[in-house]
């Protein structure tokens, strides 16, 4: 007995298949900015970005940045890195005990050399810090090395992911979660969104929801 394939099947399979064939097709760095090869499927058109073939998740804290990349890293078969963690396998301490003995531009510091060492990899997702796109170098990074996701978290979000979290000095210290959440979205959103390729929002959604939407916009439909 034959299967019938409904559309959203034939499109999440042509979807991932151009992606992988891709990746295989730029496993090296290539240029700092996008170019597109257009595949034709069953009367279709789609365009596939030629970028290295690594994937950087941007965003606020509470944006599920290392959730959602997980997730997404093991939809596309790749390797998920997050550089919070790897900073902290690198040092042997927590991100707050850095922050304690060195401050916030001892831990960016740090943050800065992990992702220039992590950038230059192939194959990854990589789930960056909240605040790594205050650096300027890490910009230059991540928006030259693989293409650039800004997962999008309103405040209010970002407060209830973050309510019991006791692992972010920046909110640990802060009299008014509320208010330094406010200040660093109108201070980050600007940058987050200089280097980002696509904008996904992330409230009240899925991991899997927001995970096959930055696939989709690794494949658009032209």
């Amino acid at each position: 007995m034959s299967v019938m394939s409904t559309p959203f099947q034939d499109r999440y399979f042509i979807i991932m298949w151009l992606y992988t064939v891709s990746a295989m097709m730029h496993s090296h760095y290539i240029k700092s900015r996008c170019d597109e090869t257009l595949f034709s499927f069953r009367g279709s058109e789609y365009l596939v970005m030629s970028r290295p073939n690594n994937i950087f998740l941007i965003g606020p804290m509470g944006a599920g940045k290392s959730t959602i990349g997980r997730h997404l890293a093991q939809m596309l078969r790749m390797e998920f890195v997050d550089s919070d963690q790897e900073l902290e396998d690198r040092t042997g301490v927590g991100i707050d005990w850095i922050y304690d003995v060195e401050g916030e531009d001892g831990l960016r510091a740090r943050e800065q050399d992990v992702i220039a060492d992590l950038s230059l990899r192939s194959g990854i997702v990589l789930a960056t810090g909240g605040g790594a796109i205050n650096s300027a170098e890490n910009r230059k990074c991540l928006a030259g090395r693989g293409t650039v996701v800004y997962l999008y978290a309103s405040v209010e979000q970002q407060l209830n992911r973050t309510a019991y979290d006791r692992g972010r000095p920046s909110l640990q210290y802060a009299k008014n979660r509320r208010e330094l959440l406010e200040q660093m979205m109108d201070e980050y959103d600007k940058l987050y969104r200089s280097i980002a390729d696509c904008t996904v929002a992330t409230d009240a959604r899925t991991v899997r929801s927001v995970a096959n939407e930055i696939i989709q916009a690794l494949a658009t439909e032209a």
